[in-house]
């Protein structure tokens, strides 16, 4: 008999009670197709909504909230509003530097920079990437920190190639290679290579 209810009641329960995704599942997914490209921007405000939702979740860890809102940030990017962006980053920024986050703190920072160089505003974008490099500083060792590293050098080359300052970017790319060697995934090769 017990055996008979357990089967009525799997055949009734819903579907997506069966495959509930937690946030954290969810932020992961949405941060790959931000990264990707695979949001479409007919999909943007559905997205937008459903990351609404989740940051409003009180028991999300601090690190999914700061990852939700890089997501956010990334999602305004891609719409076209630059200023929400920023302001979403900075937001970000401040609740990592609060919490003593320092690599989450220095991607921020990183983010920033990249929307102040897409905005053509070349030393606020340099400030807040050398601002990135120093708070990394603090940041414990970790595969994560040498990928930050890795491409935060890969920008100040950038710079330096844009002072006419040629030795000083290839010590720049040197160093982004020197942390590219240092992580231990199959990765590692092709980011080499594309760097």
């Amino acid at each position: 008999m017990i055996k008979y209810l357990l089967a009525l009641f799997l055949l009734f329960i819903p579907h997506t009670f069966l495959f509930a995704q937690s946030n954290s599942d969810i932020l992961d997914k949405l941060s790959n197709d931000v990264t990707i490209g695979q949001t479409k921007t007919t999909d943007l405000e559905k997205t937008l909504n459903e990351l609404d939702v989740i940051l409003k979740d009180s028991s999300l860890t601090t690190v999914e909230r700061l990852k939700g809102m890089l997501i956010l940030a990334n999602l305004h990017k891609l719409k076209g509003d630059n200023k929400t962006s920023l302001e979403v980053a900075e937001k970000a920024r401040n609740l990592a530097s609060k919490k003593r986050l320092y690599l989450w703190e220095a991607r921020l920072l990183g983010y920033i920079s990249s929307m102040y160089r897409i905005s053509e505003m070349m030393e606020l974008s340099h400030g807040k990437l050398q601002e990135a490099l120093d708070t990394a500083k603090k940041a414990p060792e970790s595969e994560e920190l040498y990928k930050f590293y890795s491409n935060a050098f890969h920008e100040m080359a950038y710079y330096a190639t844009n002072s006419n300052e040629f030795q000083e970017a290839i010590a720049y790319l040197e160093k982004s290679n020197f942390y590219l060697k240092k992580i231990n995934n199959a990765n590692s090769d092709f980011l080499m290579a594309s760097n």
